[in-house]
């Protein structure tokens, strides 16, 4: 028993371990000529049953899956900014689902999307470009029953908003104003 206990805690650790997030940038960050941004409305909710205020402590991720490796990438979801935006490597990327995770990092919840979910959203990169990916908004939701607790995750909404999105990404990040945007809703992904 303290062997089954033990190996599914290593394994876990092992998972949570190679999840990669793609740095978030901050409204100062200065591009290099090979840089590459993708930006969005990513927010989230976060309820909870527990006493008046909702707990804080989860975090939310778009996963994104590159072509080439097989490798996924994550892109935070925040509660407070209006627009996110994080830098990744240059490739094809294909959005392929999204994560719940705790402040350690461990993932609690999520979804990889399916035919059914209609998210088909595929882009390829180039140096000096940032690619809007959506808007998209959240939740997570936390239960405490006893000794039982529960979380649930899901997406509420999931928007191409281009034309309204890429302003304030251009007002939050004044430095990366300059370089090319386009839509990954308008690509082909190749």
């Amino acid at each position: 028993m303290i062997l089954r206990y033990f190996t599914l805690a290593l394994l876990s650790f092992l998972f949570v371990s190679c999840t990669s997030y793609a740095p978030r940038l901050d409204s100062s960050f200065t591009p290099s000529p090979d840089t590459v941004v993708v930006y969005g409305q990513l927010k989230f909710v976060d309820n909870s049953n527990v006493g008046a205020s909702a707990y804080s402590g989860y975090r939310m991720a778009l996963r994104l899956s590159n072509e080439e490796t097989k490798k996924p990438l994550y892109i935070r979801f925040t509660k407070t900014e209006t627009i996110s935006c994080a830098s990744i490597p240059a490739g094809h990327y294909k959005l392929t689902g999204f994560v719940a995770t705790d402040n350690s990092d461990r993932i609690l919840g999520g979804k990889i999307f399916g035919p059914e979910d209609k998210i088909n959203i595929q882009f390829a990169t180039e140096p000096n470009t940032a690619i809007y990916v959506g808007d998209f908004y959240g939740y997570v939701k936390y239960y405490v029953y006893g000794d039982l607790t529960t979380v649930e995750t899901g997406l509420t909404m999931v928007t191409n908003n281009f034309s309204a999105s890429t302003p304030i990404f251009h007002q939050k990040y004044p430095n990366l104003a300059s370089m090319p945007v386009r839509s990954a809703f308008e690509t082909s992904g190749k």
